[in-house]
């Protein structure tokens, strides 16, 4: 979907999903670590664990 926003334009969303589909997109690089801000601990460590996981399989 096109959207008339440019790129960059500081809009954010807040959402949840599905670990295993999160680590398809680590897997596929079609996502980085780096691209998301973790709001708690606990997330955070997931998304570390995941992210060396998934480098570990690329």
């Amino acid at each position: 979907m096109k959207s008339d926003r440019p790129a960059g334009s500081g809009q954010k969303v807040q959402l949840e999903i599905d670990i295993d589909k999160l680590e398809a997109l680590f897997v596929t690089g079609q996502l980085c670590a780096s691209e998301l801000r973790c709001l708690n601990g606990t997330t955070k460590a997931r998304i570390w664990n995941l992210c060396l996981k998934s480098c570990h399989q690329r």
